[in-house]
């Protein structure tokens, strides 16, 4: 969101992304417990959720020794560039993306959605309950668009020191 708001079009940008995120979640979570509400639990055998978590962990590995291997180079790095020309829409569909891809993130998720799933609410409860949880859930993600928003002027000079910093550490923050 600190990339997208310092674009030339951040705020609108920004806003997009945070909308996606959010909305990602939401729908997820109203899948999920709809299902929940209508089906018995799901059980999937200790076997294959193994095997698929080794897959997944070895697939991270793989991507991280391949950064890793990479020389240094002095130009743009690419999401400094995607994150220039990115377009509202694009960026409601990234953050929605994102919700749904980031693997620590929606494990994080889906743990605290399982007290939802297992209480066997009432319509109206469970969807307040719902909403509570992706709102706090994504507070990371829309409190410096709000911050921005109610103090543009020196929200941007930070933006633009956190942007170069970025920057400056590219290398570093791509391995790590």
């Amino acid at each position: 969101v600190l990339l997208l708001l310092s674009n030339k079009r951040g705020a609108w940008v920004a806003s997009s992304y945070v909308f996606g995120y959010c909305a990602g979640y939401l729908g997820l979570g109203g899948v999920l417990w709809l299902a929940s509400q209508r089906t018995a639990a799901f059980s999937v055998s200790k076997t294959v959720s193994s095997s698929v978590l080794i897959g997944l962990g070895g697939l991270l590995l793989f991507f991280a020794f391949r950064s890793w291997k990479k020389e240094a180079s002095e130009e743009k790095p690419g999401f400094f560039s995607f994150f220039d020309a990115i377009s509202p829409k694009k960026s409601a569909l990234f953050g929605f993306l994102v919700a749904l891809l980031n693997v620590k993130n929606l494990a994080l998720f889906l743990s605290s959605l399982s007290f939802l799933l297992a209480s066997h609410l009432a319509t109206n409860e469970g969807l307040v309950v719902l909403f509570s949880i992706v709102v706090v859930f994504c507070f990371g993600v829309y409190l410096p668009l709000f911050v921005y928003l109610i103090f543009p002027k020196r929200s941007a000079a930070f933006l633009m020191w956190m942007r170069r910093w970025l920057e400056a550490k590219k290398r570093v923050l791509s391995i790590g």
